[in-house]
């Protein structure tokens, strides 16, 4: 083979070879990128663009020339990210379509307790505990139907949503999948033991028993600092002060209530 019809040549020493042309490649080698995982979380049909949300809840808006992935399709792509006007914004590339077990894993997960439960709404809230935030999901996402206490497991990541009255910007969180555990976290529900002192609504202030006849019913009670719902009061028959043990859920904003009450022997 002559110097002519070989791309390469030796060098004079003999130490190596040299190319004589090397091809530009058309497109970025996107391979140099590890493989993220998103939710399609909106699909805008109008603009044709993908809002998904990626493992670690960035969001990303990709254009589509025809659409693929609907509303809640996960998703697999290579992602990388560039400075725009003094922001950082995430782009994908290489986008197709995966199961919902291969790309849950991939999402944060977290221990959460459930705060209440709205049945007329059909839906419940959970709390992830102090500092936290909190979130709700509705029984059309879900098969579970827990009871105020109870722990789940969720998959989620976190979206900001502007509201419409106020114009202020929320974090939300979106549930992808919740799963029920015997797990327990002292944070979000403690057992509390001490002197419960029903409360009565008076024709200017609430008050407590003052030892008249007490009125049909109590409006609401306190456990020290805990405060006790009167549907509580109704649900374990209590109708004096009395010293109980009780449970109590963590609400947000730093406050708890009492969902169940062990009376205890006088």
């Amino acid at each position: 083979m002559s110097h002519t019809d070989s791309w390469m040549t030796k060098t004079e020493a003999g130490a190596g070879f040299l190319p004589l042309a090397v091809k530009k490649k058309d497109t970025a080698d996107w391979s140099l990128f590890e493989w993220k995982y998103g939710h399609v979380g909106h699909v805008n049909k109008e603009k044709k663009v993908y809002h998904i949300f990626d493992e670690d809840s960035n969001p990303i808006f990709a254009h589509y020339g025809r659409q693929e992935f609907t509303e809640g399709d996960f998703v697999r792509f290579r992602e990388y990210s560039k400075k725009i006007s003094d922001r950082i914004r995430f782009f994908a590339v290489e986008i197709s379509k995966c199961t919902e077990d291969e790309a849950i894993p991939h999402f944060r997960c977290r221990l959460a307790g459930v705060d209440d439960v709205n049945e007329k709404k059909r839906l419940f809230h959970f709390v992830l505990g102090p500092g936290k935030i909190s979130g709700i999901l509705h029984y059309d996402r879900t098969d579970l139907r827990p009871a105020v206490g109870d722990f789940l497991y969720i998959h989620y990541y976190v979206r900001q949503r502007k509201e419409t009255s106020s114009g202020a910007v929320k974090k939300v969180i979106e549930v992808l999948k919740a799963e029920p555990t015997f797990e327990t976290d002292p944070e979000i529900v403690r057992t509390i033991s001490g002197d419960l002192c029903l409360k009565y609504r008076g024709e200017t202030d609430w008050f407590a028993y003052n030892g008249n006849e007490y009125p049909s019913s109590a409006d609401f009670a306190f456990i020290g600092d805990y405060y006790v719902h009167k549907s509580i009061l109704s649900k374990y028959r209590i109708t004096s002060d009395c010293h109980v043990t009780a449970q109590a859920i963590y609400t947000g904003d730093g406050k708890w209530k009492v969902f169940k009450i062990y009376k205890d022997q006088e």
